[in-house]
């Protein structure tokens, strides 16, 4: 066994746990060889659950409990408490290439968005059309993610803007917030207590916020709540899924508002012809 199958074991059940249980199963899947010198209420307290999630986490995976894990771990003698050792450790037994590695966890990755997608994709088209305005609200790591989703959603939609949670910019928009207008908050893949705390500002306004994170992000005050797979083989969270979730919406959105979506389509494409020909 090699630190990477015992990280496997975390990934695979993590989609079917139970919240609290899943953020210990994702401090586990991305810290793996820190558990051979680790305490449970250690682990606890960096995960943000109680010692009895991670117990429960590590049986869900398949060990006896946690002395067991940590008895495996240190079979394997994980000198360094980093992601690089983990990745490096990975290939001590069977060499491979680092290509087909990276993209079977993608592909697992996307494999664990289909059945989490299939039960939300419907509610969260709704919620995208019914509202006039939107704005789509993060920062520090996550800001680029959040502007790119933004500028994908304001081409289908229009009315829809992106503001870095931490600027003066951001509370402008607080003010101008409606009751009926959608707050999208994108904490992902690190997270951000002043996009936690743009948001509690928000929920006072609006009961119509979108909180988009992975299966180990905060909670929020939302009315919808989107959690992604983000495993990865290298040392940050993989984005794949935010990225499959843009393409996704836009199909659904076309299927369900086909005139919307074509007009603001057809409108766009005008203003891009007519700044080709400058």
């Amino acid at each position: 066994m090699r630190i990477v199958d015992i990280q496997q074991d975390f990934e695979r059940v993590i989609p079917e746990a139970a919240p609290a249980v899943q953020r210990a199963l994702v401090w586990l899947a991305q810290h793996t060889p820190e558990v051979a010198w680790k305490r449970v209420e250690s682990i606890a307290r960096e995960a943000g659950v109680s010692p009895a999630s991670v117990v429960r986490a590590v049986q869900r995976a398949g060990f006896q409990g946690f002395s067991d894990l940590q008895a495996r771990v240190r079979d394997l003698d994980p000198v360094v408490p980093s992601a690089w050792l983990a990745l490096r450790q990975a290939s001590v037994d069977e060499p491979e290439d680092s290509v087909a590695m990276v993209l079977s966890q993608e592909k697992a990755n996307l494999e664990q968005l289909g059945p989490i997608l299939r039960t939300q994709v419907v509610a969260i088209a709704e919620w995208l059309l019914t509202r006039k305005h939107i704005v789509v609200a993060a920062s520090l790591m996550t800001a680029s993610l959040a502007e790119h989703l933004a500028l994908n959603l304001r081409y289908l939609l229009g009315g829809v803007e992106f503001v870095d949670a931490v600027s003066s910019q951001a509370w402008m928009h607080l003010r101008d917030l409606g009751p009926e207008d959608g707050v999208i908050g994108l904490s992902y893949p690190r997270y951000s207590k002043r996009t936690a705390a743009f948001l509690s500002q928000c929920a006072a306004r609006t009961d119509h916020i979108l909180w988009i994170t992975d299966l180990g992000g905060p909670r929020v005050p939302a009315e919808l709540e989107l959690r992604l797979p983000s495993a990865s083989q290298s040392h940050y969270s993989s984005t794949v899924a935010l990225m499959a979730l843009i393409h996704v919406m836009g199909h659904e959105l076309a299927e369900r508002a086909p005139e919307r979506i074509r007009k603001n389509l057809e409108a766009a494409d005008k203003i891009w012809r007519t700044l080709n020909e400058w």
